[in-house]
């Protein structure tokens, strides 16, 4: 991601929408996948996902379930040989996906406020990245 919380030209809706911590930034469930699709849209991977409950101490990673912390999200990797074009497109519909059919654990209500920790990251962050 890069050192700015959000991507140039990022609509100002769907950040005001969002939680931050440091360059990091989380979208409750029914905003992430218009996040995803603006990322897709405009150039940038998805990297991955992961569930974050908000809680008054901070985050959580992931929920508790019957004492055991379970930890959700999705990771989607570039492939050797795939184009930059392809993967953007490949990244942002296997999150997609992944966010449509993402069932939320019932204890993460009890545990606080939801959101998903969307990573992205432009084809020269990417490089780097890789380097």
């Amino acid at each position: 991601m890069a050192e700015t919380t959000f991507p140039p030209g990022f609509p100002s809706e769907l950040a005001a929408q969002s939680f931050t911590a440091g360059s990091e930034a989380g979208w409750r469930p029914e905003s992430a996948p218009k996040v995803v699709e603006w990322l897709g849209q405009n150039g940038f991977a998805v990297l991955g996902t992961e569930l974050w409950i908000l809680r008054d101490d901070g985050i959580q990673p992931g929920v508790f379930v019957n004492g055991v912390r379970e930890i959700h999200g999705n990771s989607i990797s570039h492939v050797r040989n795939e184009g930059w074009d392809a993967y953007v497109t490949r990244s942002a519909e296997e999150t997609l996906g992944y966010l449509h059919s993402f069932v939320m654990p019932p204890e993460a209500k009890q545990q606080g406020d939801a959101f998903f920790n969307v990573v992205w990251a432009s084809e020269s962050e990417y490089s780097n990245l890789s380097a």
